[in-house]
Order: C-alpha cells, then structure tokens, then sequence
C-alpha cells in the first residue's frame, strides 16, 4: 500500500514549539527526510532528536541542498531527493521536516511537486514559522487593525521596499544583513518600532532592539519594522 509524503514544520529553537500533530505525524512515519547533509548542521533533527527518543530508530536520511542559485544543481538536488522518497514511498509513510513552517520559503514544495507527479500523496503539518516566534520573543505585535505586513526575502531595493506601508519582516538577508543596517540607521527617523532575533530559540540566541545593534555575522537574523505611517 502506498504511504503519504508528509511536510512537516518543527518550528524553531527549542522542541517547546513543536505541534502534537508534528510529534504525532513523524511518530506514525517509518522514514525520516531532513533537508541537510548531516546530523551535526541540521537544526530540525536537533530540535525533534531533544524530544523525542524513537527518532533513531527509524530510517533517517540528510539530503544535501547546495546553497546557491544555479537552477540547475538546485533542480538535481530536488530530484536526486524526491527520488528517494518516491521509493520509500511505495509501501511507508515519510516525513519531510523542515525548520519554520513548510508553506514559507521551504525546499519541501519543490519535493513536494516532484513526488505527487510521481503519483503519490502528500500532506502538511504547519509549524511556527520563524518570524513569528522573533516576534513574540520581542513582545511586537505584527500587525493591528488595518495596518498591511509584508515579507520581504531579499534587500535588491531597500529604497523602493520602504515605500510599502505597515510592518517590514526581513529574513534571509544573511550576507546583506550589513546593507540592511546601513540603510535603517539612515532611516532612523521613518522606523516607529524595530526588533530583531539571531537564532532564536536557541542557545546562542541574541535579541537586538536598534538596527545599531546589527550583525552582519550573526546567523539567521531575522528583523521586524513598524513603520510611521
């Protein structure tokens, strides 16, 4: 009997953030996907390993997704891996579990598409995604009555990006983390409310509440704007 594809979100930083329908969802599964190489550099098998026991007695196995932009070793990488899961497919469930919330920014739809074309099934389980777990560390609302929220995954046009109204959420800005502060520190005047989180949920987490705080070396920062609107 064919078994289903499950995405499933972890959330982030600790194990406190994952769903009972996650932990129950990867339970019922025989084959865990991770979307990292290894055991060592891949946070959703750290924080599902700290809760649940089981998960070394399943069938777990790390893909490697090369970091870069180039479509076509993206799109090798994507099939090499749904490949995989199509095989394991035909007689277990398996899990696909990625950091955040699948639905946002996530390997998991591009396996996801390569599979059901393969003929086979496939459910999510939603996770916390990571910018709303920075903004309940922050005490910041991300948005109020009618005020707009955008998300913005790249810093290409900072000058046009700050033309948008409401709440600005940068993530992914990872080298350009360093443009992005420049850029608020000049704009000081325009910013109501600002918060940001490396790491957050983890054990290196740094919490920054002035874009003077900013660092470009810190890893996956993600910051939060409230313009003056």
């Amino acid at each position: 009997m064919k078994g289903i594809l499950y995405g499933i979100g972890v959330g982030i930083g600790t194990s406190s953030g994952l769903s009972i329908s996650a932990l129950e969802t990867i339970k019922k599964c025989d084959v865990i996907f991770f979307p990292n190489k290894s055991r060592d550099d891949c946070r959703a098998y750290q924080i599902v390993n700290s809760y649940l026991n089981e998960l070394e007695t399943k069938k777990l196995c790390f893909c490697d997704f090369p970091m870069t932009k180039d479509e076509k070793s993206l799109a090798q990488a994507w099939e090499k891996c749904a490949g995989m899961i199509c095989d394991d497919l035909k007689e277990k469930n398996v899990a696909f579990l990625t950091i955040g919330d699948p639905s946002l920014y996530s390997t998991f739809f591009y396996i996801k598409e390569l599979v059901e074309k393969n003929g086979f099934k496939t459910q999510i389980i939603a996770g916390i995604p990571s910018f709303c777990a920075v903004a309940a560390k922050l005490g910041m609302s991300l948005a109020l009555e009618n005020e707009q929220i955008h998300i913005i995954p790249d810093t290409d046009d900072l000058e046009k990006i700050f033309l948008l109204s409401g709440t600005l959420v940068f993530m992914k800005s990872g080298k350009n983390l360093s443009k992005l502060k420049d850029f608020l520190i000049s704009h000081k005047a325009q910013i109501r409310e600002f918060g940001a989180v490396s790491n957050c949920g983890f054990e290196n987490e740094k919490i920054m509440r002035s874009p003077e705080e900013l660092d470009e070396k810190l890893y996956l920062t993600v910051v939060i704007v409230k313009k003056n609107d």
